[in-house]
């Protein structure tokens, strides 16, 4: 939940320009909120969110690492986050696809808060060998295999989020509605910052720089290391599938992608929990890892985590994948705060409010989502444009 402290509730403390610390998925997300309530929206960030680590992210729709963060609060958030992925229309940048979670038990165990609660996912539990395989065939997972050594799942309904291209759009969204944008700026006072640039509030959505930032997190963040390989996904052309877009030859067939599962296991003979196994098609590649490494910041890999990732990508996709070479290998820092998400507004109080200082900003915090981020940001942005703007969203009226 948002702390907020000093919350004036007068029509009077709705803000109505704020800057945006952060050029992520949390901090463009959190900037479209606020302009959703009528807030007008400046956002300043030290990389544009492609080139940083929302950008390399899988970008797979599952709580993952957040911390203390409240279980039932995760939930809520990542609910929250999956409606504004699937809306109400066919989001290119979106794609929807069945998701297993493997245990090498043959029953798996009970399932999570959020699976039970988030009713869109349809989560449920696969026991046995054998209906583990049925349920891989039923989910037309075009090419997914489930490997040797995992006997039983949890199977629901996921999201995958091209990220580079959603962050782009978001930027584009932004700066139609009125958002100004710059990259390659660091931010080293908050509230002096937003002051100078005429702004009345500011929200820290700065990652693992968050505590830094703020000055006053008695607690700090921690690097979550990840690496992951890039493989190129196949397509094909189906058998009687015509294409009708004006700009291919009237007679080519569409094609269509192939590799249409995420899978993801933290124990068993491929991984453990700082060694998960996860693969992940998104877009025209498969993402393949991984690795979960508190406190390791170093953005090497080695030749062993590349075998790993081989050995991965051929289990999950022996026909595809057997013998595929990886495009590329990133390396992220997750930004995990072990005490979970901090969402906090400080509004000022009357006599501050009244006074023509730095003081007189409301200093929002929203950071620390570990490997969740794309999970739950819409949903911590909705909270923490609600708390800081005092002002409903604002919705088109239907046409």
């Amino acid at each position: 939940e948002v702390v907020a402290r000093h919350l004036r509730r007068t029509m009077s403390s709705q803000i109505s320009r704020a800057l945006v610390v952060g050029g992520g998925v949390v901090g463009l997300t959190t900037a479209r909120a606020l302009q959703k309530r009528g807030v007008d929206v400046v956002v300043r960030a030290l990389a544009r969110g492609e080139d940083a680590t929302s950008g390399g992210a899988g970008g797979y729709w599952m709580l993952f690492h957040c911390g203390l963060t409240p279980e039932a609060t995760g939930a809520r958030w990542a609910g929250v986050t999956l409606d504004e992925y699937l809306g109400t229309a066919e989001d290119p940048l979106v794609e929807q696809m069945p998701a297993f979670y493997l245990f090498d038990s043959g029953e798996a165990p009970e399932l999570p808060l959020w699976g039970r609660t988030i009713e869109r996912c349809k989560m449920r539990r696969v026991n046995g060998r054998e209906a583990l395989e049925a349920a891989f065939e039923a989910a037309a997972t075009a090419g997914v295999t489930p490997p040797a050594g995992y006997e039983s799942a949890w199977q629901f309904e996921t999201v995958v989020v091209d990220c580079p291209k959603y962050l782009r759009r978001l930027e584009s969204d932004i700066a139609t509605d009125g958002g100004e944008l710059a990259f390659g700026v660091e931010v080293e006072d908050l509230a002096k910052t937003a002051q100078t640039l005429g702004c009345d509030a500011v929200v820290n959505c700065t990652g693992l720089s968050g505590p830094d930032v703020a000055r006053d997190d008695a607690f700090p963040s921690i690097p979550g290391k990840g690496v992951i390989a890039r493989y190129a996904r196949p397509s094909v052309r189906p058998e009687g599938f015509m294409s009708s877009s004006p700009s291919r030859p009237p007679n080519e067939k569409k094609k269509l992608r192939r590799l249409r599962a995420v899978i993801t296991a933290e124990g068993g003979p491929l991984a453990s929990p700082t060694e998960p196994a996860y693969f992940i098609p998104r877009g025209e590649l498969v993402v393949v890892g991984g690795t979960y490494f508190e406190g390791d910041s170093d953005e090497s890999y080695t030749p062993r985590e590349l075998q790993r990732y081989a050995t991965h990508a051929k289990a999950f996709a022996p026909d595809d994948l057997g013998n595929a070479e990886p495009l590329s290998v990133w390396t992220g820092l997750r930004p995990v705060r072990p005490q979970g998400v901090r969402l906090e507004v400080h509004h000022p109080t009357d006599a501050e409010a009244d006074a023509s200082s730095e003081r007189s900003v409301a200093v929002a915090h929203n950071y620390g989502h570990g490997g969740s981020g794309w999970t739950i940001a819409w949903g911590c942005a909705e909270d923490l444009a609600d708390a800081l703007s005092g002002a409903p969203r604002l919705r088109k009226a239907a046409a």
